[in-house]
């Protein structure tokens, strides 16, 4: 520890200043302060790669000092810095470099120069550092820091009462409370802290703010703590709390903004608390009222200071100062600070609110509004007045609680205001302007809809109703210009007349009152029938719909009317309206000649109507001939034109031959109405004949003319021969003919022929010859024979042809096999043999001619399996044909090895002639004198059994096909196999070994024992060979119960085996209950067997003189005996047990007979009883005095033991009622018997927690205590003790203090070593037991023998030293069961059918196994009772701990009844219903289900469900099979005979299902299953400029790629806000999509896209269709585009682009010297109106160009006159009025300027 650390004797001002009373003290504080110092300059070089270790020697180079002045100002270099200087000039000019950058941040050093940094001045360092400390941490001030600092510690922490920066901080206990203010509980119980413990106080809190704020530690904890501590040391570490974002910053905003509850969020306390806004309204949510703010902020700021001193606040920097923009935020957070502590209050202005809508307001009428008051003020306090321009009209106000209804009828027009005062003062939203007006809403005006230009429409406006008024009409033109209508009064009627000059909408702004009335300003549209413009009006023809376009864009908006006459008749006409005002008229000519069209526009005729056209009819001319249909090639055609009654008109042809190619055509006019056209074809095919008349084609036109060549009409593939019944075929290639008609005849037409069309006018002919005589083929194209007709085909009879021999049967394989072919007249060489191998490949076969010239075919086969022999005459098979030879393989045959067996045991061996071919398998057993059993193990391979009768070797011989097998014949011996078992106990002890011998005459066969328990576990067996050649077998039981030996010899059973033995355990025979009657009265006890096993018992009882005394043994139950009887002497009787010949370790058992009048006990309750239900027994006194007393032990508490009070002729023996206590406790296993212990008073207690009327609480005696000595008596600690008194570790941490009670009892309240209570330690009332000195009692607990027992033992407890007298048979041992926790395994719907019953077969064992482990001791019964009422012989397997199996066999269909019953209790359900079916098997009423039966996805698990409920016992079998996998399919049965199926394909694909029900096919078997492959919507990927959204008539271009998402199908949809958008999805045919989406109304639209019915990534996709620009929907308005004076002139103007759509807006302005440059605002992204200026500088004309995407607006170009003087503005304007016959207005300029 240093020498800072040592604190001296050293005193302190009350500013904390040290003052030194002893020598070398007064240094300390440099220490402290160099060191913390140059911890904050190592702070600020983090990172540099810099430090400082001594500031004396470390910054005189000035490389430090450079890097630290630019890392305070934030700077990568503050000039050119020597890195390594080495001589003191480079130093001074490095230091000079620093102190100069220093002085350039404003900050003053007052004789520091750059030597004393170079010559290292300790003090003038120190200094130095301090300033930039100020500046750059603490931060820039113009008041002195400290002063602030304080100013801010005594606001958040007023209770520290801080004044300085050293000795306020020594104890670390203000620090504490800093960092409890900035985050509340890091520090809660600061005030607790021990002053005395400096160091660790302050060390904690340092460690807690560096890790919580990362508050460093420039200063150290044992500098903090130290006395010589600094100002400038404490003030630099403490910054760090109240800079800009620090912990304290960030608290006192927090605290601040809780009490600010009148204006927004306060964010910092710098700039934003300039104006006074924040001050006035934090004093406001105190419950001052500073006023409203001004345009002066130090005004503001000030009331606000002054509303703060009425606080209590007094200010800490002027008004003035705060309103700095360069003010510092220590300052103003320190003042705002003290704010915090205060609770925010309303102000008299905001303690109620007005309610009510001012916006209309007339003369006359009531006027209400509703005022609603807070809870703090009175009705009385309120009072409200209007204030009219000439009269204050009364204000009434109605109260209904905390609301008024304020109502008032003003009586002028004009401004009014309403003031509303509590208690004097006018509320916050006071006052409140409204204007009074007349009621305009009865002024109305007459709309006109439409006028046409230039003609005067007459508008009307009646003011009848509505009282005077000054009525003022306004028009306003479509490209912005106003005028006034001069407007004539007649009978309260106002007449204005109105001319349009223009097209458009006109706005009439009708106004009453200078304020427009309702539905103003009204809309009128102007439209010009002139500009309505006509196109595509010509001639046609008759029956042809005619169209034509009328554009009435410029026109304006109307409707246009056509009316179309012929020959008198109006034709009818359809006029359909496109956008952007044009229109398209469509009519149909009846009838040739001239039309005449009369349009009209808003029912006024346009220019040029009528119309007239003519019309021709193109139906009169007809056409015929040749050349049109059918014609030769190289040949002239031709054909006729005839236009007789078709009008004026020329006919023109046009051909054109199958290669596109023109052909001449000549026209050659017979008359005026008559023509022939001719031309010659050059090439075969369909010619294209257009003909036309008046430029219309003719009906029917083009025609086709097809042009054949008989020449290229190719026939191949005649046939020379065939036979009878099979078809002859040839081909026929017409495809270079051209078209025509191709005739086949065969004999003649008698013999039918077929033509197959094979494509591409290529066909197949063909005919069946029905006789033997030869057939002749004819053919012709288009009537011309084709090239080598007629053809003859000869006719051969097969069947005059036969195959016979022994190749054609049973053949061995590589061997030569061959066969004959007998024939007639048949050529040989028309012969043909093929020979097909059962693989598919060709067998070689040689043909040739016997001696006798017999054909003989041969051939030579090596493979096993069915060969297909064909044979063929001239390509046709002969009868018989194919034969199926068959071929065999004795040497693929496989045996498996013929073991060594025994006699009378089968010996079984496997043979395998899967690969052998088919044939005949012999086997014969010892020449075939001994039987033998062949079983079929799976497809050729069997299983061959056989049983010796006689020792020795025994033969087998095997052959196929009479063919011996290579390994045949096969030998094996057979040994003689019999034993027998000696020696054998069928009785035996527990835990005692015991022998038998095993003989057998087999001495090489091998010996095991197997020896299981009753549990199934098998006990360890010792086997011994003997000399003689026996076995002896050593074991050693440990369970009683049937054990079972099984014998084997050579793995078989010897006769006889498994054998039995009883085993027996005499230690779980429980003896008890025991009764004592008196002499000559009835005795007895209870034995009970069950759990011992089975062995006989003997029982008898010894009286005290030796003579035995007569029992009388019942069975209760199996293995448990009640046994009795009657004693006739006093004393001590002796009852000896034995069982299996052993006697009872207990034997003998003593009971000691008196004269009578004993205590018993007696009921169910003491043997058995429920889980949650009462048990009960009684107890008879028989005489004896006293309190009994019951007690109850077992593992699980007992919920209530009551006992009640029996009257004597209740129970018959009980003389008088006596109330018995009950005490309930829990023990172990391990608990001892009967634990004495001893009270001495004063000493140990028992205590037992009592509530407040005294009475004692369950289960709260439990402890026993011994109390130490104390102080007065009063005080006490308390040790645990156990029931021997011995203290129990960590029982004693607790000290109580006893109040005073009444009548023993006390209340303790847990209290401190120093004696004070603490919190929460006196809720408990105790109540000391009443214990006498030198008691000694008795608490007899019995140890448990097993869990499930609850022992009941009753006692007598007497006066002092009185004796415990045992009721005979106590402790009892009632078995408690709980028949609910008796459960199924599995589940019972498991075993049900579909109608929820159990399901049962006839004929067939049932098993329900039950998990009884919880059900409590016990043994589970079973009754089934069949249709017919019968009982179902039944029985129970419970061999098994913990589980029971109920066994029966249904012997009846039908219902049947199961009753279960646990210990005579029934289960919960019983009786259950179960239902019987007969052993039938139908499986036509196998019922299947599920999607897995048709189809499947990759990787997903299909499933499918069997029900062969109905169908009969049996089992399902499931294959699943394809061309490239097998399926492996899980079948789990659900009980009931259903089943459910699972599977999961992983290859894609075609299946078939396979289901069998034993052995047979289901219905519908085999399934088609189909499995696709998996699909993954979230790899579909979306993209293209569509998804953005577009322009309403445009397609949306969006780009969809599936390469990566599997097969699925890809849908796609999109709907607008009331349509559905059209979607055209394209296939690229490499897994990649292109959607066109074609929106039908703009607005927003929603996108689905779906892969495999579900979304893709990114679906829905939500999108905007805007409308196509409309240029004429935007307005240009404003004084921008009027005329003016260049002095005054407003060059503003306004662009409404509402309803124009989207599009780009682009204004240019030409002056007369050129080009402005135009400014335009607006409000926001989606503001649609646009405000534009320019600035002119110069008279002249000015154009102005407004276009909305790239379209000039309505109106644009504006030209505009900027004039000098007045008087060229009128005549400006007068030459305008001149050109639109309008008077110029008077207002129309000023009005521009008032708007804008």
């Amino acid at each position: 520890m240093g020498e800072v650390d040592i604190i001296g004797n050293q005193a302190r001002s009350r500013e904390g200043r040290g003052l030194s009373v002893r020598g070398g003290d007064s240094d300390k504080w440099i220490t402290i302060q160099k060191n913390t110092f140059q911890n904050w300059i190592n702070l600020q070089l983090h990172g540099s790669g810099l430090s400082v270790d001594n500031l004396q020697e470390d910054l005189c180079d000035g490389v430090k000092l450079c890097v630290l002045v630019a890392s305070l100002q934030q700077k990568p270099s503050i000039g050119r810095v020597i890195r390594k200087p080495n001589n003191p000039h480079q130093y001074l000019e490095n230091v000079t470099l620093a102190l100069n950058a220093i002085a350039a941040d404003n900050i003053r050093l007052v004789n520091i120069g750059s030597e004393d940094i170079v010559n290292g001045s300790l003090k003038l360092i120190l200094g130095l550092i301090w300033h930039l400390i100020l500046r750059y941490q603490i931060g820039k001030t113009k008041f002195p820091p400290k002063k602030l600092m304080l100013a801010w510690l005594k606001a958040v922490v007023p209770d520290c009462h801080i004044t300085n920066f050293t000795s306020d901080w020594n104890d670390g206990v203000n620090l504490h409370a800093v960092i409890e203010y900035c985050q509340p509980g890091l520090c809660p119980e600061w005030r607790q802290l021990s002053r005395q413990n400096r160091l660790d106080n302050c060390r904690n809190a340092m460690m807690i703010a560096k890790d919580k704020f990362d508050i460093p530690l420039v200063v150290r904890p044992e500098d903090l703590a130290s006395p010589h501590l600094d100002d400038l040391s404490g003030m630099t570490y403490l910054s760090y709390f109240m800079n800009v974002d620090s912990p304290g910053y960030t608290a006192t905003l927090r605290n601040v903004n809780a009490v600010n509850t009148q204006g927004g969020r306060i964010n910092d306390f710098t700039s934003s608390w300039n104006d006074g806004s924040h001050l006035c309204n934090l004093v406001k949510s105190l419950g001052q009222s500073p006023g409203a703010l001004t345009p002066n902020n130090v005004d503001n700021i000030q009331s606000g200071i002054d509303c703060g001193r009425r606080l209590g606040v007094e200010p800490i920097l002027s008004a003035k100062e705060m309103s700095d923009p360069e003010v510092e935020h220590l300052g103003i957070m320190a003042y705002a600070a003290y704010f915090t502590h205060l609770k925010p209050v309303k102000s008299l202005a905001d303690k109620a609110i007005i309610d009510g809508n001012f916006s209309n307001v007339y003369v006359g009428q009531e006027k209400t509004f509703r005022l609603n008051i807070d809870d703090d003020v009175a009705a009385g306090d309120f009072r409200a007045e209007v204030i009219g321009p000439d009269s204050i009209p009364p204000v009434r106000l109605n109260w209904s609680g905390r609301t008024a209804t304020g109502s008032f009828t003003p009586s002028e027009m004009g401004q009014h205001r309403l003031n509303v005062y509590c208690v004097n003062e006018p509320l916050a939203s006071c006052p409140i302007p409204f204007k009074v007006s007349s009621d305009r809403s009865k002024v109305t005006f007459h709309p006109v809809d439409r006028c046409p230009v230039g003609v005067i429409t007459e508008l009307k406006v009646d003011t009848s109703s509505a009282g005077q008024g000054d009525i003022r009409v306004e028009v306003e033109t479509p490209n912005g210009h106003s005028m006034n209508l001069p407007v004539v009064y007649r009978q309260g009627m106002y007449t204005a007349n109105f001319t349009p000059a223009e097209v458009g909408d006109h706005r009439i702004f009708v106004n009453y009152d200078n304020e427009q009335i309702g539905g103003s300003p009204f809309v009128v549209k102007a439209f010009d029938p002139s500009k309505v413009n006509v196109f595509g009006l010509e001639g046609g023809s008759v029956g042809r719909a005619l169209s034509f376009t009328a554009d009435s864009q410029t026109a304006g908006e109307g409707e246009l009317s056509v009316s179309v006459i012929h020959n008198g008749v109006t034709i009818p006409s359809q006029v359909i309206a496109r956008q952007n005002g044009v229109h398209n008229v469509d009519f149909t000519p009846q009838g040739a000649g001239v039309y005449r069209v009369q349009m009209y526009y808003n029912n006024v005729e346009i220019r040029g109507s009528p119309y007239t056209l003519e019309i021709v009819d193109s139906s009169m001319v007809s056409v015929s001939g040749d050349g049109l249909s059918l014609v030769p090639v190289n040949k002239t055609a031709s054909f006729n034109v005839q236009t007789r009654g078709a009008g004026g008109g020329n006919v023109s042809v046009d051909i054109t031959s199958p290669s596109g190619k023109k052909v001449a055509t000549k026209l050659v006019q017979k008359d005026e109405d008559d023509c022939v056209v001719e031309y010659t074809p050059t090439e075969t095919g369909d010619y294209e004949v257009s003909i036309s008349y008046y430029g219309e084609l003719l009906r029917g036109s083009p025609f086709t003319c097809k042009v054949y060549d008989v020449g290229k009409v190719f026939v191949s593939e005649m046939p020379e021969f065939s036979v009878p019944g099979n078809a002859v075929t040839f081909d026929i290639d017409a495809s270079r003919a051209g078209s025509g008609n191709i005739e086949i005849r065969v004999n003649q037409g008698r013999v039918a022929c077929s033509v197959e069309n094979k494509g591409n006018h290529q066909f197949k002919a063909s005919f069946f010859p029905e006789s033997s005589e030869p057939h002749i083929i004819e053919m012709t194209f288009n009537d011309t024979a084709v090239e080598d007709s007629p053809w003859t085909v000869n006719i051969i009879d097969p069947n005059s042809i036969s195959v016979s021999g022994e190749g054609l049967d049973r053949v061995p394989i590589n061997t030569e096999s061959a066969f004959s072919i007998h024939t007639s007249d048949v050529n040989i060489s028309s012969i043909d043999v093929l020979i097909t191998a059962p693989n598919g490949d060709t067998v070689p076969c040689d043909l040739g001619s016997d001696s006798g010239g017999v054909l003989v075919a041969e051939y030579f086969p090596t493979v096993v399996g069915d060969h297909t022999i064909r044979v063929l005459c001239n390509d046709t098979e002969i009868a018989d044909s194919p034969y199926i030879a068959k071929t065999y393989d004795t040497s693929a045959i496989t045996v498996t090895e013929l073991p060594d067996g025994y006699v009378a045991k089968p010996i079984n061996f496997s043979i395998d002639v899967s690969r052998a071919g088919e044939g005949q398998l012999q086997i014969m057993v010892n020449n075939g004198n001994l039987p033998n059993d062949v079983e079929m193990e799976q497809s050729g391979v069997y299983k061959i059994s056989f049983v010796p009768q006689e020792p020795g070797v025994q033969t087998v011989d095997i052959s196929f096909n009479d063919e011996a097998l290579p390994v045949s014949p096969l030998t094996c011996t057979a040994v003689d196999l019999s034993a027998s078992i000696m020696e054998l106990q069928t009785l035996q002890p527990v835990e005692t070994q015991s022998t038998f011998l095993i003989k057998s005459a087999a001495s090489d066969a091998s010996v095991a024992v197997e020896l299981m328990a009753p549990s199934g576990e098998l006990v360890p067996a010792n086997l011994v060979r003997q000399s003689d050649g026996d076995y002896k077998v050593e074991w050693t039981p440990n369970m009683a119960g049937r054990h079972s030996v099984d014998v084997l010899f050579a793995g078989q059973q010897i006769q006889g085996s498994p054998f039995f033995i009883n085993v027996f355990d005499i230690n779980k025979i429980r003896v008890d209950n025991f009764y004592n009657g008196g002499l000559e009265e009835t005795a007895g006890f209870n034995v009970d067997c069950s759990q011992a096993g089975k062995a006989d018992q003997s029982i008898w009882v010894v009286s005290p003189s030796g003579r035995n005394v007569p029992v009388d043994i019942q069975e209760n139950r199996p293995a448990e005996y009640a046994v009795s009887y009657v004693p006739h002497e006093v004393g001590r009787h002796k009852v000896h047990l034995t069982y299996g010949a052993m006697e009872h370790p207990g034997s003998p058992f003593t009971q000691e007979i008196g004269e009578g009048a004993l205590a018993t006990a007696h009921g169910d309750g003491l043997y058995r009883g429920e889980e949650d239900k009462p048990a009960t027994f009684f107890v008879e006194a028989g005489g004896i005095t006293g309190e009994p007393t019951i007690q109850v032990d077992d593992y699980a508490s007992v919920e209530d033991i009551r006992a009640i009070s029996l009257q004597a002729e209740a129970v018959g023996s009980v003389e008088e009622a006596a109330d018995m206590h009950i005490s309930q406790s829990s023990v172990t296993r391990t608990s001892v018997t009967a634990v004495h212990s001893h009270y001495d008073e004063g000493d140990m207690m028992r205590q037992y927690q009592v509530d407040e009327a005294g009475n004692e609480i369950r289960d709260s005696r439990d402890k026993m205590y011994r109390r130490s000595d104390a102080v007065d008596g009063d005080s006490m600690r308390q040790y645990q003790v156990d029931e021997d008194g011995f203290e129990i570790e960590g029982g004693g941490d607790k000290m109580y203090r006893r109040s005073d009670a009444m009548d023993g009892d006390l209340r303790q309240y847990e209290i401190d070593e120093a004696g004070f209570e603490i919190e929460g330690g006196g809720d408990k009332m105790y109540r000391k037991s009443q214990v006498e000195d030198d008691v000694e009692t008795t608490s007899m607990i019995v140890k448990m023998e097993e869990e499930g027992d609850l022992q009941a033992a009753v006692s007598s407890i007497t006066a002092v030293r009185t004796s415990v007298v045992m009721v005979e048979g106590s402790p009892f041992h009632p078995r408690i069961v709980d028949a609910r926790k008796v459960r199924v395994i599995g589940g019972w719907q498991h075993y049900m059918d579909s109608n929820e019953r159990i399901h049962l077969v006839v004929g067939e064992e049932k098993h329900i196994p039950f998990e009884t482990a919880e059900a409590g001791p016990g043994k589970l019964t079973a009754e089934v009772r069949g249709p017919s009422g019968s009982i179902v012989p039944c029985t129970v397997d419970d061999s098994y701990n913990g589980k029971s199996t109920v066994i029966f066999t249904p012997r009846e269909e039908g219902h049947h009844n199961i009753h279960l019953n646990w210990s005579d209790h029934p289960l919960s359900g019983s009786a259950f219903s179960a239902f019987a079916t007969g052993g039938f098997h139908d499986i036509t009423k196998i019922i299947l289900s599920g999607r897995g039966l048709k189809e499947a996805t990759v990787r997903e698990e299909a499933k499918f469900f069997i029900d062969g409920s109905q169908a009969g016992r049996g089992e399902p079998q499931v294959q699943l099979t394809g061309v490239r996998a097998e399926v492996n399919v899980i079948t789990s049965p659900l009980g009931g005979g259903k089943y459910r199926c699972t599977y999961i394909p992983v290859i894609p694909g075609a299946y078939l299902l396979h289901i069998t029900w034993n052995g047979r096919q289901v219905k519908g078997a085999p399934f088609k299953v189909n499995v696709i492959g998996a699909f993954y919507p979230n790899k579909v990927a979306v993209s293209g400029e569509g998804l953005k959204g577009g322009l309403l008539g445009r397609d949306l271009d969006i780009r969809i790629d599936t390469r990566k998402a599997g097969p699925g199908e890809l849908t796609a949809f999109c709907s607008g806000p009331n349509k559905v958008a059209y979607c055209d999805l394209e296939d690229n045919r490499d897994g990649t999509f292109r959607l066109l989406v074609k929106a039908q109304e703009p607005g927003r639209h929603v996108l689905q896209v779906k892969y495999g019915g579900e979304h893709v990534l990114g679906s829905p996709f939500v999108f905007r269709v805007s409308a196509q620009p409309d240029a004429s929907k935007v307005r240009v308005s404003g004084p921008g585009v009027e005329h003016g004076i260049l002095a005054t002139f407003q060059s503003r103007f306004i662009v409404e682009t509402r309803g124009a759509g989207a599009g780009q807006l682009m204004v240019r302005i030409r002056g007369p010297k050129g080009a402005f440059q135009v400014e335009m605002y607006r409000d926001s992204q989606k503001d649609r109106t646009i405000l534009c200026r320019f600035d002119p500088t110069e008279t002249g004309l000015y154009i102005i160009h407004v276009k909305w995407s790239n379209v000039d607006v309505p109106g644009s170009p504006f030209q505009v006159h900027i004039v000098d003087t007045q008087l060229e503005l009128e005549q400006v304007l007068q030459e305008q009025s001149y050109s639109s016959n309008t008077l110029p207005s008077s207002r129309s300029y000023s009005q521009w300027r008032e708007e804008f």
